[in-house]
């Protein structure tokens, strides 16, 4: 009678465990020490097991973490769930607490009727939610798991995805991907946008380009920082230091901006990318006060819808001034997030998805001077 080896026979009970519910705890990470002195084995052999579920699909590894309930386990939950009836339509739509009063306006509300118009084609019900983060954790470990079929995140907070990610709960972040976290994610393509502006200010005969924006350590910036740079070495251009930066999300924040760029030293950018509309105003009064006229003496293009910029400039002495727009669509946010949570919900064996909306110039023939 063949043996089997200490790898395979706590393989197998683990595999049992797992699937029985036991390790299904959204308040810890599954790690080495606690298999090592649960079964009373080496951290040699606990590796092989873990290596074995993994590639069953059984467990996934979070780096720096541990291991949550992998795929396969999620894919048997749900056919029991459908089995016993407890199939749920509901679509928790997670907002955020700390948009802007323009954003909430112009931005949040046509991404929010296009989900929900979404959902409703596909049979589901999008319930939106503003809780607390203390709260809204308690009730996704406690009151929330069994009665939602999906998570949409308008916010990051690490708590509440790791919380989502120990559960096992398809989820769809927006306008966020982070890497160690690996969720799904609908994003506008901040590297295409920072190319098309580049592109149509080098072909205007401009080598002097600018950046404006917002220093936090968030996706958004941050991939916008890296396409300027990598969009620039592209075009063989050594000119990547004109980046200004502000940790205001305000028109203090432009003006500082400005302060940096155009303020002492010597040579200025001929253009500059505002990657925030909501610092345009400070920066073209910062402009204005340095005797530097805005789309006259510097072009400009900036990142945001018409709406956005006609509530920004709206009453300003810049109210009906012209310029390039870089753009997305809501809508096809709103949509994308609705169909990519389905997605998830019926094949968690996909890899990580993170869907780039796709980005477009708004006049982009306007005289930009050079």
């Amino acid at each position: 009678m063949a043996t089997i080896s200490l790898t395979e026979k706590y393989t197998d009970q683990l595999r049992a465990e797992i699937l029985k519910g036991k390790w299904r705890d959204p308040n810890t990470y599954l790690n080495e020490t606690q298999l090592r002195e649960y079964f009373d084995i080496s951290r040699v052999t606990v590796r092989r097991i873990l290596a074995n579920l993994q590639e069953e699909n059984i467990l996934k590894s979070v780096p720096s973490k541990g291991y949550v309930l992998g795929p396969a386990v999620v894919m048997k939950q749900r056919k029991n769930d459908n089995k016993n009836k407890k199939k749920t339509n509901k679509i928790l739509f997670v907002r955020s607490p700390n948009l802007f009063e323009f954003q909430r306006n112009s931005n949040e509300q046509e991404i929010l009727d296009a989900a929900s118009s979404e959902a409703k084609l596909l049979g589901l019900e999008l319930e939106f939610c503003q809780l607390p983060l203390k709260i809204l954790v308690k009730e996704l470990k406690e009151g929330f798991k069994d009665k939602i079929r999906g998570v949409v995140l308008q916010w990051y907070e690490r708590e509440v995805a790791e919380t989502l990610l120990k559960l096992g709960m398809p989820t769809v972040m927006i306008e966020y991907a982070h890497h160690d976290i690996n969720m799904d994610a609908v994003v506008q393509d901040n590297e295409g946008g920072i190319d098309q502006a580049i592109e149509l200010l080098w072909n205007k005969g401009h080598r002097n380009i600018g950046l404006a924006v917002w220093d936090e350590n968030w996706y958004q910036p941050i991939e916008r920082q890296k396409a300027f740079v990598s969009s620039l070495l592209l075009k063989d251009s050594l000119n990547t230091n004109f980046i200004g930066k502000t940790n205001r999300y305000d028109n203090e924040g432009g003006r500082e901006i400005v302060r940096q760029l155009f303020g002492k030293s010597k040579k200025s950018p001929s253009a500059l990318i505002i990657s925030h509309l909501n610092m345009a105003v400070g920066i073209f009064e910062e402009l204005e006060k340095l005797k530097i006229k805005p789309c006259v003496d510097v072009g400009i293009i900036a990142w945001g819808t018409r709406t956005m910029k006609e509530l920004t400039f709206k009453g300003s002495k810049w109210e009906n001034l012209e310029f390039p727009l870089i753009s997305w669509s809501r809508k096809d946010m709103g949509k994308l997030i609705v169909r990519s949570l389905e997605t998830r919900y019926h094949n968690p064996l996909l890899p990580p998805i993170l869907v780039k909306l796709p980005i477009q110039i708004i006049n982009p023939k306007l005289e930009i001077p050079q």
